[in-house]
């Protein structure tokens, strides 16, 4: 019943902003300070390398330190690169190597999923079962030094390349948490195998966390949700809750994949870049792999990229109900083309676009139902979350197709100031909490009214 992904889709990768191994770097011109560089006149590409073999040049004769040509090439490539938008990028056979690693889920490190606000490295989250997991390292945490060298301005991916390394190794870090005084933490690397599906039943409600979108996510969902069928069988389902909270995204053809799983039918995404007629549409095949449970799926601020496309997808084709907080909105696809160094160029070369012909660029999902993280949680703030939106040199928001265009509509907020008893044994999570009683109710209403679970929610905002 999967879609079939063509070759050609595997040179997309939908990198977001949060992943750790290979964040972006911020540092690239503002809108205006590009628009003065365009004020300089073009020049012929006789002129240019010309120019290019000028400055090298007195570089090689002059520079303090001896530079050879190799890192004067690989110097223009970041520069040129890294001035387009912030997840273009020259990537060395070294960071290529782990960029791939990392696309299959097995890298050498401490688990940490961050990104940079305001020159601060901030924790996002760390991953399950990791040393930062099992050191107590929170969402929210910031990391101040490593090595006691201060991160304060450090690229993101430079502070990825010093957290990483062989397992058995140690390094330390200094983390600043709010309302306590700096405090050192020496960790021990180790092979992070990332699990991108896990899964539980509880209450007859089947949660589904998928962390990320590498080779093996649409591989064990399905194994998840057999699985579920098998338990369920006798006791009967109410419905799934699909956490992709916090998930920056992955593999694009995952993302179609993973929609797949859950459609009868009916567009996924689309993408397009410069050439319209390059325009790349994807749908589901017949067959719902869930039998057209119930479906809530639940989102945030750190929901990025591809883990939008699922979540746009399942809510256009009103296949589930969509819960939480506005998601990151990264709506840019990057191609990863190999060199002839064993290294490769990370370039943008399209935006997609959501069933209804509608960018997430900039914009990020709105969800069905706002609901706001329990304010006990130590998590970010998601008032003050990084988004796309905020991050230097990005592409702008690119309006949607016409005929879809939305007029504005206030969200319903589930809020409390008290706090909620869990419903998991573990984690009090809130925004959990409230997904497994809206999807209780779903299933409720659903016996009486046939079909119009989804409707009836989304007119009770």
């Amino acid at each position: 019943m999967l879609i079939q992904v063509s070759r050609q889709l595997y040179s997309y990768r939908l990198w977001a902003y949060f992943i750790s191994c290979f964040s972006i770097l911020v540092t690239g011109c503002s809108a205006q300070e590009k628009d003065k560089t365009n004020t300089i006149p073009s020049l012929s590409a006789k002129e240019a390398t010309l120019f290019y073999s000028y400055v090298t040049d007195r570089v090689k004769r002059e520079y303090i330190e001896k530079i050879d040509d190799t890192q004067l090439l690989e110097g223009a490539l970041n520069g040129v690169l890294s001035s387009l938008d912030p997840y273009s990028a020259y990537l060395d056979p070294a960071k290529y190597e782990n960029i791939k690693k990392q696309t299959q889920g097995h890298y050498g490190g401490l688990g940490i999923e961050m990104i940079m606000e305001d020159g601060i490295i901030l924790v996002v989250s760390a991953l399950d079962d990791s040393p930062a997991q099992k050191a107590g390292i929170l969402a929210g945490d910031h990391i101040i030094a490593i090595n006691k060298e201060a991160t304060y301005q450090m690229k993101s991916l430079e502070a990825a390349e010093k957290l990483r390394g062989e397992p058995g190794t140690e390094v330390t870090i200094s983390i600043k948490r709010e309302k306590l005084a700096p405090f050192d933490l020496t960790l021990e690397r180790t092979n992070i195998n990332t699990r991108p599906v896990k899964w539980y039943i509880e209450d007859k409600i089947a949660y589904i966390r998928i962390a990320t979108f590498n080779q093996e996510t649409t591989k064990e969902l399905l194994k998840a949700v057999r699985e579920i069928k098998e338990k369920t069988n006798k006791t009967g389902l109410t419905g799934y809750i699909l956490d992709v909270r916090n998930n920056s995204g992955g593999l694009l053809e995952e993302a179609v994949s993973v929609s797949d799983v859950f459609l009868n039918g009916g567009k996924i995404v689309s993408i397009r870049g410069r050439d319209p007629k390059k325009e790349l549409n994807f749908s589901a095949n017949p067959g719902d792999f869930t039998s057209n449970a119930p479906v809530m799926v639940l989102i945030n601020g750190g929901t990025a990229s591809a883990a939008e496309i699922v979540a746009a997808a399942l809510q256009e084709n009103k296949r589930a109900v969509i819960v939480g907080t506005k998601s990151f909105g990264k709506g840019s696809v990057q191609s990863v083309i190999p060199l002839t160094n064993k290294g490769a160029i990370k370039l943008t070369v399209a935006l997609y676009y959501t069933p209804l012909g509608k960018t997430i660029q900039k914009n990020g999902i709105e969800p069905d139902i706002k609901i706001e993280q329990h304010i006990d949680i130590k998590t970010v703030n998601e008032d003050k979350r990084l988004r796309e939106n905020n991050v230097l040199g990005t592409l702008p928001a690119i309006a949607t197709d016409k005929k879809y265009a939305e007029t504005p509509s206030s969200k319903k907020s589930v809020k409390s100031n008290r706090k909620e008893p869990s419903l998991l044994k573990d984690i009090p999570d809130y925004q959990l909490n409230q997904a497994f009683s809206l999807l209780k109710a779903m299933s409720l209403y659903e016996k009486l009214q046939p079909g119009k679970y989804i409707d009836h929610l989304k007119k009770s905002k």
